[in-house]
């Protein structure tokens, strides 16, 4: 897996490990009997290390981490130490990625030449750990205290120019990278490199440590519920001490990291987000064997909440986008706040100048729905009314290619009224688009294979990470956390009369954001769809009763439909939000919801009045009020969702627990460190949680989601690992 080329007097190390020339035991291995054969030969006078597929080496291969195949191998530090060690100068050629232990590598030679679009990341943090192979001592070294405070903790991918501002690189070319290399180890040749020993030097800034390390704490302070960050910082910290005490404070923090349950955690989190994209369908069909047509162009239609930020997924991919909406101003609109999302990448040096204008090239107006006839997509964000959509996906229907793929929500809906059930498919973006990464693909009884192909693939060309699942239930993501938040307002409706206590609680176990925050920013009138979507089943009609509010808001609130909606038949349903709906809060967006907002600070800020409308609310419905533990807050708002999951399971809706993991970490920032909501199930463990979801299902009948998972049962009676809940999940459902 690493090739010893020599050219004359210089001999060069080509790792060659398809696709990304990770650190495999092997590559590692390679790369120290070829320095040492190259310093065992007289004739030899420079060393270059290079990538072959003009990839350096992107990291490590953290299969390696938790699977051992028995094979003895040098260390990642071995390797380092070999490298810096060399009696003869060794020269880096870094091209397209150089991450992690390939990053370790780089900084152990003592030249680095790199091409001007190379990205630089020391990921580690991510995954749990830190740079242990030597990183967090070298780096600090090479560069600077400031810099690696500022890379390590963070994890963040920086750019070649900034590598080399910051003396992390010695040269940048625009091509032929390995060339260069070549050119400039014949330079050094014979000439004295002892000071390129990154070991040797010390930080230029250790006089402004501890400034340097406290601003990184706050910096950081988000993410203080993970111990890497933490642990980050004080390896790189021990690098103002000598070179040998700084690297024993490294190995301890990299060993009690690396034996963690966190870095377990956030190892499976990112091998479930791996493999969602190995989908499959009823019957056989996978994402080995099918193939769907590419996406080159797509129309979005609608000028919603989310539209611009669909809009700058596809714009970024560099896929032809079509923005079409009845009236011009609606497209004008759309356009605006797309730049304006794209200009906010620009200032952050997410994006350069260059690719700003490249990007906005690909935006184009629809002004007649013909403009989209050959569009190999149709997204659909418009308003939620089944009638419009219907409307106009059958004038699509007529215009667009027989190959044009619709993707709606209402999949069943649109398919029987178009001519192409087959090419309709589900497509849920989460808010905001241009930041989440989730995109949930749902296929309904009549989608074809190809087509779930097609857009399994076009979500991985926009950066998503695309989860296929089953239309039965509208949005999985939104069912499986939905139970949660509607745990969090029963239990405000039932005496906790500070909604921060709920809040907190979530926020201190790592949630992103407490459930009422959540809702805020989501927006009442999302939550209050959701409801409306359930009663409707029920045979209610929610917006008839809306404008029974506008004539008499009062009469209404305290009538006896109102409180049918609070207990239809047997079951409960969480009204209090669409109580302040329909009192004009709607959230940050105006600045009234379960908090208040002002537009200098968005900033959630407690609302008395909440609690005013509360006991007004609770004397309406005659509730009796009660105290509530910290445990049972955290249980009702957890356990409900782990039950949620086992049934989403139960029901073939998902595949596999990694799917449904992968939707609670990216759709409701569920923390990674936890692993995703079934993660922390099997962590927690699954007999615990099912004698509490009986407990409950006891203690609140009328509230079908402590219903107890039959397969949940299962599980943990049988005490079953997690790697076989998929299977007898299918099992059961064949019974």
């Amino acid at each position: 897996m690493v090739d010893y080329v020599q050219e004359n007097n210089i001999a060069t190390l080509w790792v060659n490990n398809p696709p990304v020339n990770s650190l495999s035991s092997n590559v590692r291995q390679g790369i120290y009997d070829g320095i040492a054969r190259a310093n065992d030969d007289p004739t030899v006078k420079a060393i270059v290390i290079a990538g072959r597929n003009r990839t350096f080496i992107a990291g490590a291969d953290i299969k390696e981490f938790s699977n051992s195949d028995g094979n003895i191998s040098v260390s990642l530090v071995e390797v380092t130490d070999q490298l810096e060690n060399s009696s003869k100068p060794v020269i880096a050629a870094i091209e397209n990625f150089c991450m992690g232990g390939g990053l370790e590598v780089a900084i152990s030679c003592h030249y680095r030449i790199a091409h001007h679009k190379t990205r630089f990341a020391f990921p580690e943090v991510n995954l749990g750990i830190l740079p242990g192979a030597t990183g967090t001592q070298r780096f600090p070294r090479l560069t600077s205290l400031r810099f690696a405070l500022d890379i390590i903790p963070s994890g963040r991918v920086f750019s070649a120019e900034e590598a080399f501002d910051n003396s992390a690189v010695d040269k940048i070319v625009d091509d032929k990278v390995y060339e260069a290399a070549l050119n400039f180890a014949s330079t050094v040749i014979d000439k004295d490199f002892n000071s390129r020993r990154t070991s040797k030097r010390s930080p230029p800034d250790t006089d402004l440590l501890g400034d340097l390390v406290s601003k990184a704490y706050v910096t950081n302070s988000k993410r203080f519920k993970e111990l890497a960050p933490k642990y980050c910082i004080k390896a790189v910290a021990a690098a103002a001490k000598p070179y040998d005490q700084g690297l024993l404070i490294e190995r301890d923090l990299a060993f009690q990291l690396f034996t963690s349950g966190q870095a377990n955690a956030l190892q499976y989190a990112f091998f479930a987000e791996r493999s969602t994209s190995k989908w499959e369908l009823p019957g056989g069909f996978n994402w080995k064997n099918t193939n769907g047509r590419p996406i080159n162009s797509v129309a979005i239609v609608g000028s919603g909440k989310m539209t611009a930020g669909i809009v700058t997924c596809f714009l970024r991919a560099k896929i032809r986008t079509f923005v079409f909406n009845t009236t011009e101003m609606a497209n004008r609109q759309v356009f605006i706040n797309s730049m304006n999302i794209l200009a906010n990448d620009r200032k952050k040096r997410r994006i350069t100048a260059e690719e700003y204008y490249i990007y906005l090239s690909y935006f184009t107006y629809a002004k007649s729905p013909k403009i989209i006839a050959k569009v190999d997509a149709v997204i659909d964000d418009l308003p939620q009314d089944v009638n419009i959509k219907r409307d106009i996906f059958q004038k699509l229907d007529r215009i667009c290619k027989p190959s044009t793929i619709f993707c709606t929500m209402e999949i069943e809906k649109i398919a029987s009224a178009t001519k192409r059930p087959k090419m309709v498919i589900g497509t849920h973006f989460f808010a905001p688009a241009n930041v989440m990464r989730l995109l949930e693909v749902e296929y309904g009884p009549e989608t074809a294979p190809r087509t779930v192909a097609a857009i399994m693939n076009m979500g991985k060309k926009i950066r998503k990470v695309s989860v296929l699942v089953s239309n039965r239930t509208g949005v999985v993501a939104n069912r499986l956390m939905g139970v949660g938040t509607d745990q969090a307002v029963f239990m405000l409706e039932d005496g906790i009369n500070d909604q921060r206590l709920i809040d907190n609680c979530m926020e201190d176990f790592g949630m992103a954001m407490g459930k009422f925050k959540t809702i805020d920013i989501i927006g009442m009138d999302a939550n209050v769809d959701v409801l409306r979507k359930t009663l409707n089943e029920q045979g209610y009609d929610l917006d008839e009763n809306r404008n029974m509010v506008r004539k008499s808001l009062n009469n209404f609130l305290h009538s006896y439909t109102y409180y049918a909606f609070f207990k239809y038949g047997s079951r409960r349903y969480p009204l209090f939000t669409y109580e302040l709906s329909v009192l004009g809060k709607k959230g940050e967006r105006n600045g009234y919801g379960y908090y208040r907002y002002t537009t200098e600070n968005r900033q959630p800020i407690y609302d008395e009045e909440i609690v005013e409308i509360l006991k007004n609310y609770r004397k309406r419905m005659g509730i009796q009020t009660r105290t509530f533990t910290y445990q049972e807050i955290f249980e009702r708002c957890l356990y409900s969702s782990v039950n949620e999951g086992f049934k989403i399971l139960e029901e073939k809706i998902a595949h596999k627990p990694q799917d449904i993991d992968v939707m609670s970490l990216m759709g409701y920032g569920f923390p990674r460190q936890v692993g995703g909501i079934m993660k922390f199930a099997e962590t927690t463990g699954t007999e615990r949680i099912y004698e509490a979801v009986c407990r409950y299902n006891k203690l609140y009948p009328d509230q079908p989601c402590w219903r107890p998972s039959k397969l949940l049962e299962r599980v943990a009676k049988e005490n079953i690992p997690m790697k076989y809940w998929g299977q007898i999940a299918n099992s059961m459902s064949k019974l």
